[in-house]
């Protein structure tokens, strides 16, 4: 008698489990599919929260304006849910640090991080919901790279005319090539300056004993002119002489041996050395246009549903 009992508690319990999962309350609606994945209107006031929190003066709209944002809304949904489908075909993907970088970016706008956290929780978001968002803007953007610089084929006699066009977007001021070390004590400095004076490889010697971040980097800081770095960067370095050595000089940061690699006068930067900043620059305004076009070809082939009549309701 108890075994029967129990199997049939048993059967209710997995009828009403199913009964559960079944239900319409458990499930959020269908909004819209792309080639048979779903968007739910769940995925869709979500969405139109991060809208509107990204495009403030927007909260509150009613009749006409509000369902052209909702409109907007939809589409961005389908061409993320487009786009993501290419780059899981692609194999882009974005790695947990840089989602956790672009997150970090993002709530530095806010003096406090439960600022941040309150604004989440005020358009119904959640820190996850937050972070997936991001991680799909990260994708695409990779992707958006990806297929810009596959669709824009940028030749060298174009690089050269846009040079000759735009000379004087590559006009320089006197400018230096410098590497630093920088320590926390003089003691310390004198005794890395009579290491460097007796041979030792500047740039070892930075990445073992230099508090910069650009000890990474060997102490490398690139090229700078005037007006750039701190005044006692400038006082040092545009004196030096090619490969000197400075004497160890004290500012606000720590003690300081600087060393000059290059120098050049001001003027116009050669083709050359410019190059391929042109070609990054040209690539990245020829390919946006690409790739929209890349897109829309997509989209004409993608197998699209709107539930319009269930937007319009929500309305």
């Amino acid at each position: 008698m108890l075994a029967r009992r129990d199997s049939m508690n048993l059967k209710l319990l997995i009828l009403l489990l199913l009964v559960a999962s079944c239900s319409p309350k458990s499930r959020s609606p269908v909004l819209a599919t792309v080639n048979g994945d779903s968007i739910t209107l769940q995925e869709f006031q979500k969405a139109l929260g991060m809208e509107e929190w990204k495009f403030g003066s927007e909260i509150g709209l009613t009749g006409e304006r509000l369902k052209q944002l909702k409109t907007k809304v939809v589409e961005s949904l389908l061409k993320d849910r487009i786009l993501l489908e290419e780059a899981r075909a692609k194999g882009v993907k974005v790695t947990e640090f840089e989602v956790k970088e672009s997150l970090d970016h993002f709530k530095k706008a806010y003096p406090k991080e439960e600022d941040f956290n309150k604004l989440l929780e005020a358009k119904g978001l959640t820190l996850k919901d937050f972070e997936e968002h991001r991680k799909r803007e990260l994708t695409i953007k990779k992707l958006m790279d990806i297929v810009g610089k596959e669709q824009a084929s940028i030749s060298d006699e174009e690089i050269k005319s846009y040079y000759d066009t735009h000379s004087q977007e590559f006009q320089h001021p006197q400018q230096v090539h410098a590497r630093q070390i920088v320590t926390d004590s003089k003691e310390k400095a004198d005794s890395i300056h009579n290491m460097l004076v007796g041979g030792a490889s500047f740039e070892e010697v930075a990445r073992k004993y230099s508090l910069s971040p650009d000890r990474k980097q060997g102490g490398d800081l690139g090229w700078f002119g005037k007006g750039i770095m701190p005044q006692e960067f400038e006082q040092i370095c545009f004196h030096l002489k090619i490969n000197e050595l400075s004497p160890v000089v004290k500012t606000p940061y720590g003690f300081h041996i600087f060393q000059v690699l290059e120098m050049r006068e001001a003027g116009q930067s050669a083709f050359d050395e410019v190059r391929e900043e042109i070609r990054e620059r040209m690539v990245g305004t020829k390919g946006r246009g690409l790739f929209q076009s890349w897109y829309e070809g997509l989209r004409a082939k993608a197998k699209i549903e709107v539930r319009t009549e269930l937007l319009e309701e929500k309305l």
